[in-house]
């Protein structure tokens, strides 16, 4: 039953009871017992608290009683009591050491009791522990080591009772630290073998109990030690029980040890030779473990300042222990090994130690010795055949080494309850000694991170001021660097590890090397990097096992990763090849070719590489260029392994000659391409210096890599086909010369934003782009497609730098970032593409596909170009320029057709097609560029960049592979426009007179360009410059040869100026840059055949512009030179011979002439060559073409004509008609009208052509109040086209008649509409006339005129006008030439001496002698009417008294005579003809027929035939009667032969034939001949005979009318026949004879 000690009270009742029990047990066998008890149960009841108890000494009297008296029962009860007693201060100080001997008494009775006196012990000292010292803590000690002397005694006894000793001696020492003593004796102790010192009896008790565990041994040799020495009875005590009890002072009490010199100076004299006995010359398992255990608690950095020599002594014992040479057992070198693994877990004790023994030569070192002896251990035959090492790393299939077989249950410094050492395991043993080395990089790793982390490290460097480092950890990592890395060489070629435990040693081995590199340790850091590398790559023994024909690992096995492309494939796609360097070439020299190094690698070659990975990952910042180089080029070979070669080494070899791949897992590979991954991930959080250094390390590396080609052109050399060199350097590999390309590639991609800071920033991007364009431009690598992997990779950094820039959510600093990048990478795109374009091109590089190459490379330039445009064109600043640099790239970069053409030995003309075509790739992607940029971002360009969009233009317009690109590239001209105009302020940019004089002097000096470019330029200069400057190219534009891209130029120009020429400089600048060119242009013959649509479309385009902004004559002096000029422009390409062309110049010539009337103060020199650009037009008949979509000359000059109206008006607006002008429009009237062909499917006859109407209407224009000179010559012109029909028409028939097709004979004109319609207007004209001065300068005109119109009356043309009522052309004629004739008289009356008079005269007598005559039987009964009524007319005005004063008497005979010849009504009769022509005067035939012999000669029966005109005839006979009536006597004495002729003729024939017909009637015509002719001559002669008669001179005549006188009296006989014939015969003849 336990004692309750919750509470006095509780107690109290407890202790009743006990006492009570106690009372009752005793009352028979101990009375003493008995009566104390009961004392103590009255004391109980006195007392209300511990210390009122206290104050009894009598109180416990019955508890030691009881115990003494060795009964069981009355010693449990006590104990239980005491038990109580014990928890709290309640027992009297003078009672503690009788019970302290009742505990003494109890330990000898049963074990129950045993086991309560050890429970009770503890808590009794726990309570009373500061009284009890000196004699009573040995009787405290002694009631448990009389528990261990006891024999037999239960284990659980002895145990407890050994725990209970060590509990009680661990208080006595921590008592040490109690301030307060009871008691104030002091005791001297020594703390040397000279020195004491005087402590308490605490203290005292301390040191003797430490003297006599630590006597142990002596005791055990020497005997006995005297009762006053021994605190602790340890004659019987084990020695092994001993060290346990050494061992729990040393573990619990560290801090007394060290504070205490007494306590010191025994662990000196007597602790530490104990344990050097025990460990080295026992041979107990068990001594020897818990003497290692003892030794393992003072090994501590803590004892090392008080036991140094001691501890010095007390390791090299321990590492001689180890040694091959020592002959110890091998546990002994197993509890040895384990102590050091235990230490070499504290990296701070290793550190300690390292500097208290290693650091000092004098010394004996420690880590370094027990390093070096592990090393001589391992390397010995008995431990090196169980690591099995190979040159290689690799594994044995079944592994000596495991985890299993390498480790035990219990280590054997735990195994304290064997007294025999286990079986040795060497697999143990080597398990220990890895583990040391393990534990050993691991705490120097730890040491050299807290030491100097390395973020520190990182600064330092950078500022380049961790030059060295004199720490501790430094002088112990270099102390134990080659230590390490000798024993972690060993276990890393060991092949009979197990795999886990080699990925321990690895991380071990990567640790040293981590802590190298931490230390800037630069010399280790690169031996750890080279063995890694070594580690790595080499993959075979020898050199003569680079065959890869090893069946063993097959590339078939089915576990092999088909490997395919991933972020570590470093291989160029397959590209162009270069067709010099052939697979037939390689099958030839196929022997002579090397056999590539085998390709298999271990899968703890992929743990080493992932450890180097990771060592790059967390040394990156600080590695040095040496250490990169092993990194990079152990990778480059690990690519190989896993990838194979590159395409570009492939291209060299068949795919049997590449070794298999190597049989890795996925999960190796996969493990592989994450830690590369992370590597690259790593690289972001380095500086920029760090950065610069890899870069530079990648590139050299590269560098040394692409020269490997040159280096083994010595078949004998082989130097990158295997890792190794002869002196085990790891060199470039052969087989991979892209790799580092790709590594530069993906580096900067994962490291973008580095190129945004600053000038270090421009330093890494310049580093990278230099190198890359340098190796782009390079023709001299081994392969092309390196090139164009370069340039892939390249590229991709540049679409990655500007993703990652242009896509981060950071808003306020993008635009700012991505202006910093977008100079970098467009200038190095733009540097590459210089780079390409700075290379020759000749016949060698096209043929070796060197240019099929460098194309290529433009044109993934471009592409990406566009990428970053289509995706962040939004953000571009500043570099503007340089990307329309890059647009026109292609056009910079061209292989002329000519380099192929004039080459006779190609035979092929593939390659060059092939060559075009990437070309006309490149301009197409080029102009996708351009249209991203004009559709998106072009009003966001600054004005200093137009120029080159507009120079883009151009080269997109003037390039000759694409039309549809050169078509679409001229309407992007409007956008540029659009975009001025935008920017036009009329607050800014209007321009004074000042800036207009300065921008015109500018420009005058061709500072265009100065201007548009210059950064000193101001806005106003920039913004009028660029418009000049754009409408400039526009126009270069037109000088393409392709017609639709000439068109489209033009029509743009045009188009631009109609919308924006309100922004538009001055137009004097516009017209000496843009226009002028444009009409001062040479035109070629072809140019103006071909043209005509560019010709029209300009000239249109010119009209609109120049009477809109060429207007003011008066006060802008140059607009009369730009008039001037587009003038000038016309008349040239009307030299053309081209229809088409003349045409279209032709229309917009009209047009023209239209805008000019509306502009006013026109100088006559514009005015005079818009004539001359009308009169000069040379009008050819050459053009006999009948194509429907050609214009001919015919439609020229139509439109030529139709144009005369403006021109007049324009002439006529100016008062500035001029003779001159007048006779050269009519003159080309006349010309045009002559035109020998009309077009196709028009007739003329009924009505004119168009062209005919539109000249007639040409000279409709001209007004009858112009000048009577102009007058004449438009009647003139009317009369000359009037005759056309007749003469002109004849000659053109006969000239083109026979030449002629007969199906286009009917095109020939017939004049018959015009020339009617000219007659009628002619006539028209001359009507309106009202007086008609006759210059002599134009008599030659009118007679022109007259003599025009004379022959159309000659001809009697039939032609009549549309209608069918209208009279005969020749009528209509007649009626112009009376009514002129009319007019002239007049004139002449006024002006006789006129010398028109006698021409007009003769005329006009022509004209009434043609009415007369007779032409042929059917024209004359046609026409016979209008004959009679024309000549009456004539007639009429000739025998006007002062109109027939102007006929001389050889105009009058010729008309008389022609009356007297129409006056027949028959024809002549042989006799009367012979007669007239015997007859020299009509007199003579007068005279001759008065006398004719009616009697030898007969007349005839039948009538004679009648003439036609019998009307005109019957006329005539009486106008012949007339005339001798009229007053005239000039025409009296003319007509008075005619008529005494006529009369005579008639006379004669009605005599003779009157004779014969007897009785038959006479003719009616005939009678009617008579009569007139008779009733005439009676009138005559009663006018002569009559004295009242008007005739003046009487006789004039009548001596030929006398002749008649006998032929009348002949006719007396037969006048019967004829009613009133007789009469007039005997009137007659009484007047003849009244005459006489």
């Amino acid at each position: 039953m336990a004692m309750n000690t919750g509470g006095f009270d509780s107690m109290q009742r407890q202790l009743e009871a006990e006492l009570r029990s106690l009372s009752s047990e005793s009352k028979r066998r101990n009375s003493t017992i008995r009566h104390a008890s009961d004392k103590s149960i009255e004391i109980l009841k006195r007392v209300h608290s511990f210390e009122e108890l206290e104050r009894h000494p009598d109180f416990a009297l019955p508890f030691v009683l009881a115990c003494q008296s060795r009964n069981a029962k009355m010693t449990t009860l006590a104990m239980q009591c005491l038990q109580g007693l014990s928890t709290v201060p309640s027992i009297p100080r003078s009672r503690l050491s009788e019970i302290l001997d009742a505990f003494i008494e109890a330990t000898h009775l049963a074990m129950e009791i045993q086991l309560k006196v050890l429970q009770v012990v503890p808590i009794f000292f726990k309570t009373y522990g500061k009284f009890i010292y000196g004699p009573l803590c040995k009787k405290l000690l002694l009631c448990c080591s009389n528990l261990l002397h006891v024999p037999n005694k239960a284990p659980v006894v002895v145990g407890t009772a050994s725990a209970t000793l060590q509990q009680l001696i661990d208080e006595i020492f921590d008592r040490l630290s109690i301030e307060s003593v009871v008691d104030d004796k002091q005791y001297e102790v020594l703390i040397s073998n000279s020195e004491s010192i005087k402590v308490n009896v605490y203290r005292y008790d301390a040191n003797k109990l430490f003297d006599n565990i630590c006597s142990l041994n002596e005791i055990s040799s020497n005997g006995a030690v005297s009762d006053e020495e021994m605190l602790l009875d340890i004659g019987d005590i084990p020695i092994d029980y001993g060290l346990e009890i050494l061992e729990s002072i040393l573990k619990n009490s560290q801090k007394n040890l060290l504070e205490c010199q007494d306590l010191q100076y025994l662990l000196r004299v007597k602790a530490i030779p104990l344990l050097l006995r025990c460990i080295s010359s026992s041979r107990h398992f068990s001594t020897a473990v818990r003497s290692c255990r003892c030794l393992k608690l003072l090994i501590r950095k803590e004892y090392l300042s008080i036991l140094e020599l001691e501890l010095e002594v007390i390791l090299s014992l321990l590492i001689h222990g180890i040694s091959v040479e020592s002959n110890l057992s091998g546990w002994q070198r197993v509890l040895s090994l384990e102590l050091f693994k235990d230490l070499s877990q504290d990296p701070e004790i290793v550190n300690t130690l390292y500097m208290d023994y290693d650091n000092y030569p004098d010394k004996k070192h420690v880590f370094k010795y027990l390093l070096k002896e592990c090393i001589v251990l391992l390397n010995s035959p008995e431990y090196i055949t169980f690591l099995a090492p190979s040159k290689v790393v690799e594994k044995m299939d079944s592994p000596l080494i495991t985890t299993e077989n390498s480790t035990v249950k219990t280590k054997f410094m735990h195994l304290l309850d064997k007294s025999n050492a286990p079986s040795i395991n060497i697999t143990y043993i080597i398990s220990l000694i890895l583990t040391i080395c393990n534990h050993l990089c691991e705490g120097l790793n730890k040491s050299a991170l807290e030491s100097s982390p390395l973020e520190k490290k990182i600064e330092d460097k950078e500022r380049e001021e961790g030059t060295g480092n004199d720490s501790t950890v430094v002088k112990v990592y270099s102390g134990l660097f080659s230590g390490l890395f000798e024993l972690n060489k060993l276990f890393l070629y060991s092949t009979s590890l197990e795999t886990s435990i080699f990925h321990l040693v690895v991380r071990a081995f990567q640790k040293l090397a981590h802590s190298a590199g931490v230390l800037s340790l630069k010399d280790k850091l690169r031996a750890c990097m080279k063995l890694f590398s070594i580690l790595i790559t080499n993959n075979v023994t020898s050199s003569n096992q680079y065959s890869f024909n090893d069946t063993s690992k097959s590339a078939k096995n089915q576990h092999t990763r088909n490997i395919s492309t991933s972020s570590v494939t470093t291989s160029p796609v397959e590209s162009t090849k270069n067709p010099s360097r052939s697979i037939a070439d390689s099958a030839q020299n196929k022997e002579m070719k090397r056999r590539l190094h085998p390709r298999n690698i271990s899968s703890r070659q992929v743990s080493l590489l992932r450890a180097l990975i990771s060592l790059s990952i967390s040394l990156g910042p600080i590695f040095d260029s040496e250490s990169w180089r092993y990194t990079f080029l152990t990778w480059q070979w690990i690519t190989y392994y896993i990838y194979g070669p590159s395409a570009d080494f492939k291209e060299s070899f068949y795919s049997e000659d590449i070794p298999p791949p190597p049989i890795l897992t996925k999960s190796d590979v996969t493990s592989i391409e994450s830690s590369l991954t992370k590597f690259f991930e790593s690289t972001s959080s380095y500086s920029c210096s760090t950065f610069h250094l890899v870069l530079t390390r990648l590139i050299l590396d590269s560098k040394n890599t692409l020269t490997l080609e040159q280096t083994n052109l010595n078949l004998n050399n082989d130097i990158g086909y295997h890792p190794l060199d002869a002196k085990d350097e790891i060199i470039p590999c052969i087989y991979n010369k892209a790799f580092f390309v790709n590594k530069i590639g993906e580096l900067a991609t994962y490291n973008c934003k580095k190129f945004l800071f600053g000038k270090n920033g421009k330093e890494l991007w310049s580093l990278i782009s230099t190198y890359m364009i340098k190796l782009i431009s390079n023709r001299e690598m081994d392969n092309d497609s390196l090139r164009l992997y370069t340039v892939r990779v390249f590229t991709d950094i540049i679409k990655k730098a500007t993703n990652e820039v242009g896509n981060s959510d950071e808003q306020d600093n993008k635009v700012k970032q991505f202006g910093t990048l977008e100079n970098l990478v467009i200038d190095s795109l733009m540097a590459t593409i210089n780079s390409i374009k700075q290379l020759d091109i000749g016949k060698q590089e096209i043929y070796n596909g060197t240019i099929n190459v460098e194309s290529d490379i433009l044109f993934q330039l471009l592409l990406t170009l566009k990428e970053i445009l289509n995706e962040f064109g939004e953000l571009l600043m500043n570099s503007w320029t340089n990307i329309f640099n890059i647009i026109n790239s292609p056009f910079e970069w061209t292989v002329e057709d000519t380099d192929f053409s004039v080459n006779e030995d190609i035979d092929d003309s593939s390659l060059f097609e092939g060559i075009v075509q990437k070309h006309k790739n490149m301009i197409q992607v080029s102009y996708d560029v351009f249209k991203l940029i004009s559709d998106d971002f072009l009003q966001s360009l600054p004005m200093s960049v137009i120029k080159f969009v507009i120079d883009t233009l151009v080269n997109f317009v003037s390039q000759k592979r694409n039309l549809n690109i050169s078509f679409s590239s001229i309407s992007q001209f409007w956008l540029v426009g659009d975009y001025l105009r935008v920017r036009f302020n009329p607050e800014t940019l209007n321009l004074s007179d000042e800036k207009r004089r300065s921008l015109s002097e500018k420009i005058n000096n061709q500072k265009l360009i100065e201007i548009i470019t210059s950064s000193s330029s101001h806005d106003w200069e920039l913004y009028n410059g660029l418009w000049i400057y754009l409408l400039k190219n526009l126009i270069n534009c037109t000088n393409d040869d392709r017609v639709e891209v000439k068109n489209g130029a033009v029509q743009t120009f045009f188009r631009i100026i109609d919308s924006h020429s309100v922004c538009f400089p001055p137009w004097d600048l516009i017209f000496l840059e843009v226009i002028e060119p444009l009409l001062t242009k040479e035109w070629s013959t072809e140019e103006l055949e071909n043209e005509t649509d560019f010709i029209n479309v300009t000239l249109q385009g010119l009209i609109k512009l120049y009477p809109e902004h060429f207007k003011d004559f008066k006060n802008n002096t140059t607009c009369a030179k730009e008039w001037s000029m587009l003038l000038d422009f016309l008349k040239r390409l009307l030299s053309s011979t081209s229809n088409n062309t003349k045409n279209a110049v032709i229309l917009n010539y009209q047009t023209l002439l239209k805008e000019i009337i509306t502009i006013e103060d026109v100088p006559s020199d514009i005015l005079k060559k818009c004539c001359e650009i009308f009169t000069d037009y040379n009008i050819t008949y050459s053009d006999l073409s009948t194509n429907a979509s050609s214009k001919t000359e015919y439609d020229c000059i139509y439109e030529l004509i139709t144009g005369f109206p403006p021109l007049y008006q324009l002439i006529s607006k100016y008062d500035a008609m001029t003779d001159e002008f007048v006779e050269k429009v009519l003159l080309l009237f006349n010309s045009a009208i002559k035109y020998p062909l009309l077009p196709e499917f028009v007739q003329d006859k009924t009505k004119p052509s168009s062209m005919q109407k539109a000249i007639l209407s040409g000279l409709d224009i001209f007004m009858t109040n112009d000048s009577k000179d102009t007058e004449i010559l438009i009647l003139l012109q009317l009369s000359t086209i009037s005759i056309l029909a007749f003469d002109t028409r004849e000659k053109i028939t006969k000239k083109l008649g026979p030449k002629l097709p007969k199906a286009s004979l009917n095109r020939l004109p017939t004049f018959e509409a015009i020339s009617y319609m000219s007659c009628s207007n002619l006539r028209n004209r001359i009507a309106k006339i009202d007086q008609f001065g006759i210059s002599t300068l134009k008599a030659k005109h009118i007679l022109r005129i007259l003599k025009n119109l004379a022959e159309i009356i000659k001809r009697k043309s039939l032609i009549t006008g549309s209608e069918s009522d209208e009279i005969p052309i020749w009528v209509l004629a007649s009626n112009c030439f009376c009514d002129l004739s009319n007019k002239i008289f007049k004139s002449l009356q006024e002006d006789a001496e006129n010398p028109l008079k006698d021409n007009f005269c003769d005329l006009f007598i022509n004209v009434i002698v043609v009415t007369l005559q007779r032409i042929n039987p059917e024209l004359d009964n046609l026409t016979e009417i209008d004959d009679l009524n024309e000549y009456s007319k004539y007639r009429e005005i000739l025998l006007e008294n002062r109109i027939i004063d102007l006929f001389n008497e050889r105009q009058l005979d010729t008309f008389i005579y022609a009356v007297w010849d129409c006056s027949f009504l028959y024809e002549f009769d042989e006799l009367e003809n012979a007669l007239m022509q015997d007859c020299g005067t009509f007199s003579e035939l007068s005279q001759k027929l008065s006398s004719f012999d009616f009697s030898c000669i007969f007349g005839s029966t039948t009538n004679p035939r009648f003439q036609t005109k019998y009307k005109c005839s019957l006329e005539c006979l009486q106008d012949l009667v007339n005339f001798m009536l009229n007053t005239n006597e000039k025409l009296r004495k003319l007509t008075a032969p005619y008529l005494s002729a006529r009369i005579a003729l008639a006379l004669r024939r009605y005599i003779s034939d009157e004779y014969l017909i007897g009785r038959a009637p006479i003719p009616k015509l005939r009678k009617t001949e008579l009569a007139t002719l008779l009733n005439g001559l009676c009138v005559i002669l009663r006018g002569v005979l009559d004295q009242n008669s008007t005739l003046g001179n009487k006789q004039i005549g009548v001596e030929n009318l006398q002749t008649l006188s006998p032929l009348i009296l002949r006719t007396i006989p037969v006048s019967h026949k004829m009613d009133g014939l007789q009469d007039k015969v005997l009137e007659l003849s009484l007047g003849f004879t009244k005459l006489d």
